[in-house]
């Protein structure tokens, strides 16, 4: 696990998918992030990259060539470094490999930050072709958040 901290919260992530596991502010035990349950999504915050859902034939056509990646792409399920760590900010990196040139023929590198501010969090992308040629892509977001939202609120709220 690695975490950030801010003087109102703490913020806890995955370094695979580079997802935020946790956000809690220190005057309370409020979970405000979605925890996986049994029985429903198991999931977190996946960041969607190469692709956001699927194609017609589950099949990336690109330069006359055949690709096969996951729903949503790679970047949930791939392994992210984290390059540059502060007390209250940090960024992941997902560069291309060996397993992702399988998958989708590019060169990149996905930045991820994420910036701790009191109770707010801001997270900022980058995403860098490092080929010669174009390189398609959609990228997308699945936050999950806990609900009520707050430990005074109801789910009617």
């Amino acid at each position: 696990m690695v975490k950030i901290e801010s003087n109102e919260a703490i913020l806890c992530f995955e370094t695979k998918g580079a997802q935020m596991t946790s956000l809690k502010a220190k005057d309370s035990d409020f979970e405000y992030l979605w925890q996986p349950q049994e029985g429903f999504w198991q999931g977190r915050n996946p960041i969607l990259f190469p692709l956001v859902g699927s194609t017609a034939d589950k099949i990336l056509h690109i330069n006359g060539k055949e690709y096969t990646t996951g729903n949503h792409g790679f970047a949930r399920g791939s392994e992210f470094a984290v390059i540059d760590q502060k007390d209250n900010e940090i960024t992941f990196r997902l560069s291309d490999n060996e397993e992702t040139l399988k998958q989708y023929p590019f060169h990149f590198d996905l930045d991820v930050t994420y910036t701790l501010e009191g109770k707010e969090v801001k997270v900022s992308y980058l995403i860098r072709n490092k080929s010669e040629e174009m390189m398609p892509f959609t990228f997308g977001l699945h936050p999950a958040f806990t609900c009520p939202f707050d430990e005074n609120e109801t789910v009617k709220d």
